[in-house]
């Protein structure tokens, strides 16, 4: 099912039913992203989720390595999902995208990916 976001969001934590503007987080990651870089992606990934509507994960110049890394991408997912966000994957590669699609199904993959 494809969900249409609406362009003004309110994002959790702040007073109910009060609208805040949309605000987009871009994210291009360099080289291999393994079980070493999770926690600083997740930490990241948690503070832009605090803030962002939609967090934009560029991984045109990164590949994936590790399940420590997509379940801290899968969690940020959640997270913005829950607030009416989402963490949106561009230019993954093929493999990449079938990872994501598997293990982390909250991410909306871009059709290229």
């Amino acid at each position: 099912m494809t969900e249409v976001l609406d362009p003004v969001a309110t994002i959790d934590g702040g007073s109910p039913g009060v609208e805040v503007p949309w605000c987009t987080a871009s994210l291009r990651p360099v080289g291999l992203l393994h079980r070493g870089h999770a926690r600083r992606i997740g930490v990241l990934l948690e503070a832009l989720s605090g803030v962002a509507s939609v967090v934009c994960l560029d991984l045109e110049a990164a590949s994936l390595r590790g399940s420590a890394v997509v379940a801290a991408l899968e969690e940020a997912a959640r997270r913005l999902a829950e607030n009416g966000g989402a963490l949106l994957v561009v230019h993954a590669s093929q493999e990449d995208a079938e990872i994501l699609r598997r293990e982390a199904p909250d991410a909306l993959l871009t059709s290229g990916g």
